[in-house]
């Protein structure tokens, strides 16, 4: 019998279990993103509403797969969005990640040359409202919570009543909702390694709770899959500029560098900065893209065309009418 699929467990889940974004989509939590595409490709084919709309389906298969559909989309945007898969992993302690794991982002050069960064790391203190019981009323200013158990004014109970009298025993305290401590948030120092991997855990100083790195995306710079320490780049020109060549500055992660593009080049050729690359030990490889011309709209070409006629029968007509005033002030100036 042939093996079942991750797929076959996800549409044979009769356990009751509530299931993860993962499983909805019928891939592993390790699954990288061409992957989770192609899983939710063939799904929405195979479940997509418009397949169920003919006369023969009755009305719960057509809400059925509805709701599989939804449940599908609302998993792919989830999983798709690398942030917001490191969020849902992080909260659901999956993929090495653990719910108490601090988010740094970091920019591309950031992570390439290795940063500080200072954490928000969250913890519960104490309810000072409630002298951490939970319970309404005003907290007693003779205990604290070692010593509540001995106190002789509020017997243990670490809390008075609102006028110093007995307390409602019902009541629980506004501030921290019954729960006797509250939230709140230190700063720590975070030692962000050079070139650190997406997602990668880092010890927060002093503290047992860790950093998840992540590396935020680049609107210049990009890495390579085949050489971790090469980058590659754009460099947009137009089609005037693709054909008559020329030297063109370049931004990299060591400053800027200048970069010869021969006449003629097409698009999608590329040139190598030598050395310039991840720490200088790769290159950085730019990627030519020729600019199309831009699209004049219909009317507003035609506008265009007025003007230029305009203008045209302007000049024609302006050297004529300027001796016509040269010749009427001669002859004006002779019959004076």
């Amino acid at each position: 019998m042939a093996a079942r699929t991750a797929r076959d467990e996800h549409e044979n889940n009769t356990n009751g279990e509530e299931e993860s974004c993962y499983d909805i989509l019928g891939v592993s939590p390790q699954a990288s993103e061409k992957e989770i595409r192609k899983a939710y490709r063939l799904l929405a084919l195979k479940y997509h509403p418009d397949k169920y709309r003919g006369p023969s389906d009755d009305e719960k298969k057509k809400a059925d797969v509805a709701k599989k559909f939804a449940s599908m989309t609302v998993a792919f945007d989830c999983l798709s969005d690398p942030l917001k898969r490191l969020k849902y992993d992080r909260e659901n302690a999956v993929n090495g990640l653990e719910k108490s794991d601090v988010l740094i982002n970091v920019t591309f050069k950031e992570s390439i040359n290795g940063c500080t960064k200072l954490a928000m790391v969250p913890f519960k203190t104490v309810c000072v409202k409630c002298n951490g019981t939970g319970k309404g009323g005003v907290a007693c200013a003779n205990c604290t919570v070692l010593t509540r158990g001995s106190c002789r004014t509020c017997f243990g109970k670490g809390v008075l009543g609102n006028n110093g009298g007995t307390m409602n025993e019902d009541e629980i305290c506004k501030k921290c909702k019954g729960i006797g401590a509250v939230d709140d948030f230190f700063q720590n120092r975070v030692e962000v390694p050079k070139n650190p991997k997406q997602n990668q855990r880092v010890k927060i100083q002093g503290r047992e709770t860790y950093a998840v790195i992540y590396t935020m995306p680049s609107k210049k710079f990009r890495k390579c899959h085949s050489n971790e320490h090469d980058v590659k780049t754009t460099l947009q020109l137009t089609a005037l500029e693709a054909k008559e060549g020329g030297f063109f500055e370049v931004e990299t992660l060591h400053g800027k560098e200048t970069v010869y593009v021969e006449d003629g080049t097409e698009d999608g050729a590329e040139k190598i900065l030598e050395k310039q690359g991840i720490e200088k030990k790769g290159n950085q490889i730019v990627s030519i893209e020729v600019l199309p011309p831009p699209v004049v709209e219909e009317d507003k070409e035609e506008e265009v065309c007025w003007r230029i006629l305009s203008i045209k029968r302007a000049l024609k007509m302006a050297p004529t009418r300027l001796v016509f005033r040269v010749r009427d002030s001669s002859v004006s100036g002779r019959a004076q």
